[in-house]
């Protein structure tokens, strides 16, 4: 791609964007075992630059028409990446421009080292085995704070310093990049490709999206590439490695199966939300991580009807709006009403491509977004408010002839659902995404937990709070892991522990963290201590033995006993735990996962089954 850069001949564009590829290469082959996917993430942030101010982004965008050139002379020993040259040149630099600018230059490098931290080997550096990346960093940052002490002080000539950098010869016209870059489904051919409907696989992220201030769309190409298929509706589990456990967390799918080629998911970013957060400030372009689904019942497709209502609050219009799209892009001659509840204008997730459907349907779709308040600064001409049966009488006065897809926090579902049957609604044509778990009256070991003793996962148990909106998390301490919601990283002592405030879960929560299965005895449904019931599970063709105490889940105890069995949700809605039982009995609370055809055949869910006697698993 040519890219026409226009420089002031004054600033040393080309000489800075060496300095800052040079900065690059220190940390990512700090200990010479750079890969493609470190690339990826660099060159992403040379084509997302909004965080630079214009001189640097100018100097960005020659290092990105001259990378190959560079990368070229860095391998045959021409360019020196260590931290003695970069000192040099960077101090020569800044003696050759004005104090002011030479100021303004060591700030947006600061903030390059920072974009590179975050961004690209923030994760790698938290893995333990990086720790040269962390070193090279802190290097960088000595080399900036050294420039702004020589700036204070009486400069020689320029003349008088030669560069230690070699003048490269740049070609006008640049290689091209791949079409595998510039067109990631270019490869996919409709009538050969494989489809994928099930199971785990190999993702890349592809793109980057902003819907709101805290809200993003990431969308993903499998690796090997395949055509994704599943009911609008549904929901992925996404696994992030991360300083040697992994994040599991299920998010909705909010792309539509008629559009094969790319997966997406929209997430917020929520308080305590250690996925989501880690997600809105680390994943980029490039990144690598593994997708296991699809699964979910909350999809129109199994409900066909020539009428339909939808019902979202915040970010519950994921699910919704992957059935919209797949309504609209399959010529469905549906009469859809779609009421959107948010808190502010500003909070509106998908706000100008609704109203493009609301358009493009024209009279197959009524749509109302609706604020809980509005500034008196932002002119707003819609309907203000909470959902309402005032609400749903005016736009959708046949609501009893609708089947009705409702998704939002829990106590809006509840709501909605108690005002519905109030107003003659038949409960055969409602529909909720049920994310929020089973009810502490339900569930023994849902009860409050006294506060811990220091904790240590042994496994990935690191998950967001249970439903995509709604309660906090509970939290889980990990020995040599950094637990990080932002972009920087640190890398703790491998002797010291993280310990992290236990949160009581709230109703509709997932259960407390298991690793307090290890302080404290579990608790029969009457109440008092109960340590003599108790049941051995083994799981068939390895060594795996543990013990299950009475109230106790069979995840939980697989936890405490530092066995590693599939999960996700925790509250048994996901299905990423399911598993056969070969022998024994397991009861389950209420769920909605398992079809009868697969408890026949012996299959249960982990995180909500309690043997009763000794079981047999397999894997």
């Amino acid at each position: 791609m040519n890219v026409n850069v226009q420089i002031d001949p004054a600033y040393p564009a080309s000489d800075i964007a060496r300095v800052a590829f040079s900065m690059f290469v220190h940390i990512a082959d700090f200990d010479k075992n750079i890969t493609a996917q470190d690339v990826r993430r660099f060159q992403a942030i040379l084509r997302d630059n909004a965080w630079a101010d214009n001189d640097f982004r100018n100097c960005l965008r020659v290092l990105q028409q001259d990378y190959s050139t560079f990368w070229t002379s860095y391998e045959d020993g021409v360019l020196l990446v260590d931290a003695d040259s970069i000192a040099t040149e960077l101090n020569r630099i800044q003696c050759g421009i004005e104090a002011e600018a030479a100021s303004k230059l060591r700030l947006s490098l600061a903030r390059f080292i920072e974009k590179l931290d975050g961004s690209a080997y923030g994760v790698k550096v938290m893995q333990g085995d990086q720790r040269g990346r962390l070193q090279a960093r802190k290097e960088l940052v000595a080399i900036l704070d050294e420039a702004g002490k020589q700036s204070a002080r009486p400069a020689p000539a320029l003349m008088d310093m030669p560069s230690v950098f070699p003048v490269l010869h740049v070609p006008s016209v640049p290689d091209p990049p791949a079409i595998a870059d510039l067109w990631p489904a270019a490869t996919i051919s409709p009538g050969q490709a494989p489809v994928w409907g099930g199971g785990k696989t190999k993702v890349r992220c592809v793109s980057v999206a902003w819907e709101t201030q805290d809200t993003k769309t990431y969308s993903f190409v499998a690796d090997p590439q395949v055509l994704f298929h599943y009911k609008p509706g549904q929901f992925i589990t996404i696994e992030i490695p991360l300083g040697g456990n992994v994040l599991r967390r299920s998010y909705t799918i909010s792309s539509s199966p008629s559009r094969p080629y790319t997966l997406s998911i929209t997430v917020k970013k929520v308080p305590m939300g250690w996925v989501s957060n880690w997600l809105f400030d680390n994943m980029v372009e490039g990144f690598e991580c593994a997708v296991t689904g699809p699964a979910g019942k909350f999809t129109c497709h199994d409900h066909p009807s020539s009428k339909l209502l939808f019902l979202a609050a915040g970010s519950g219009i994921t699910p919704l709006m992957s059935m919209l799209r797949w309504l609209a892009d399959t010529c469905s001659a549906t009469d859809i009403v779609f009421i959107n509840n948010v808190r502010t204008p500003d909070d509106i997730i998908f706000h100008q491509e609704l109203l493009h459907m609301s358009t493009r349907l024209a009279g197959k779709m009524r749509l109302a977004i609706v604020p809980s308040s509005v500034s008196p600064s932002r002119p707003w001409h819609g309907p203000v408010g909470s959902v309402s049966e005032n609400l749903i009488q005016t736009y959708a006065p046949d609501f009893i002839e609708r089947e009705t897809f409702v998704c939002g926090p829990p106590g809006y579902m509840a709501a909605v659902k108690s005002m519905l049957a109030g107003m003659g609604l038949p409960m055969s044509q409602y529909h909720d995404e049920s994310f929020g778990g089973a009810s502490a009256a339900a569930s023994p070991a849902a009860s409050t937990p006294s506060p811990p003793a220091p904790l240590v996962a042994t496994q990935s148990a690191f998950r967001d709070q249970p439903g995509r909106l709604g309660s906090a998390p509970s939290l889980l301490s990990f020995k040599n892991a950094v637990i990080a919601t932002g972009t920087a990283s640190t890398n703790a002592p491998t002797s010291r522990q993280l310990n992290l405030a236990q949160q009581p879960p709230r109703s509709g929560s997932c259960p407390a963290d298991p690793a307090a299965s290890r302080a404290a005895p579990a608790r029969s449904p009457s109440g008092p201590l109960d340590t003599t019931r108790t049941a051995n599970v083994s799981i068939q063709g390895s060594n795996d033995r543990f013990l299950v105490r009475s109230g106790q889940t069979i995840l939980e105890a697989a936890d405490a006993a530092g066995v590693s069995l599939a999960h996700s949700c925790r509250a048994g809605v996901c299905g990423a735990c399911k598993i056969r039982k070969m022998s024994g009995r397991v009861e389950m609370a209420e769920q909605g996962i398992l079809s009868q055809a697969d408890m026949d055949a012996g299959f249960v869910l982990t995180c909500i089954g309690r043997p009763i006697g000794d079981v047999i698993l397999a894997l």
